[in-house]
């Protein structure tokens, strides 16, 4: 069997390229902020010294924070990068006019949108997180491990009838989820607008019943109630190939809610593929 330099991992060679290739790597972020007059507090800013997940994004943060406070902008608010010395060209010449200050310079740093990202930026992220690396899976193996661990004991919630349920606090949002009283709340809001709670065993469902449609409502996000309309099949099962859509409802909205919330359902199932074109 053929093997590649991949594959052989534990090769002397290849390990002593690696080492050397990673110490070429340091050396060239050192060479890149030597010339600047805050050296020593800028490369301190660049050191990875964390140990989670949490940690790394926030010293990410905190870096690219570090490199767009020494920039020295023009006259126009322009700047090119401290470490790359990069600028961007100006539309219509070939005239480098630097990075708008902070926003231009963070796009830049991140490499976010049309922007080129900091080449020397982008080494000291990539060692940083080659180092993190076995953290990372050792921190994503003992998440993995709680998660399952609370998921059989745990209430969960069905949002996605193709999907496996949720459990509160896994959500996408910065608000967080609501506690039990605020949980209720939600519950009592739904039931209102017809919704019908169902437990079995510990996954919770509210649905809306309707003959076309599965209509589910996801409570679990402070603020505000996701509804979520999927097609079904004439068995009444969900369509795997077919659009979904959602919509919120949030919280503040108490005047006439029965008919906003018919509104938008009217609006949402209109919107779907399969649904354009069909009069209400």
């Amino acid at each position: 069997m053929k093997t590649t330099l991949t594959d052989r991992t534990d090769d002397p060679i290849i390990i002593s390229l690696k080492s050397e290739l990673e110490l070429l790597r340091y050396q060239l972020v050192r060479l890149a902020i030597r010339s600047l007059p805050q050296e020593t507090d800028l490369y301190n800013a660049l050191i990875c010294r964390c140990e989670t997940k949490a940690q790394f994004y926030q010293w990410q943060h905190d870096a690219i924070a570090a490199v767009i406070g020494i920039a020295a902008p023009d006259a126009q608010g322009r700047a090119h990068c401290p470490l790359c010395k990069e600028g961007r060209q100006s539309w219509g010449s070939y005239d480098d006019v630097g990075y708008a200050v902070p926003d231009g310079l963070k796009r830049h740093l991140l490499g976010e949108g049309k922007s080129a990202q900091c080449s020397i930026l982008k080494v000291v992220f990539d060692l940083a997180q080659d180092r993190m690396r076995p953290k990372f899976d050792e921190e994503e193996r003992r998440e993995h491990e709680a998660n399952n661990a609370r998921r059989r004991t745990e209430r969960l919630y069905q949002i996605d009838p193709s999907s496996p349920a949720k459990l509160i606090d896994d959500l996408h949002s910065l608000r967080g989820a609501r506690n039990p009283e605020q949980l209720k709340w939600a519950e009592t809001r739904l039931r209102m607008l017809g919704f019908e709670s169902d437990l079995s065993g510990n996954v919770m469902t509210y649905r809306l019943p309707h003959a076309e449609f599965i209509i589910l409502a996801d409570p679990r996000e402070l603020g505000t109630i996701e509804v979520r309309i999927y097609p079904c099949t004439p068995t009444g099962k969900p369509s795997r190939l077919a659009a979904w859509t959602r919509f919120p409802l949030p919280d503040p909205w108490k005047n006439d809610l029965p008919v906003k919330f018919k509104k938008l359902l009217e609006d949402a199932i209109i919107s779907l593929p399969s649904r354009r074109g069909v009069r209400r």
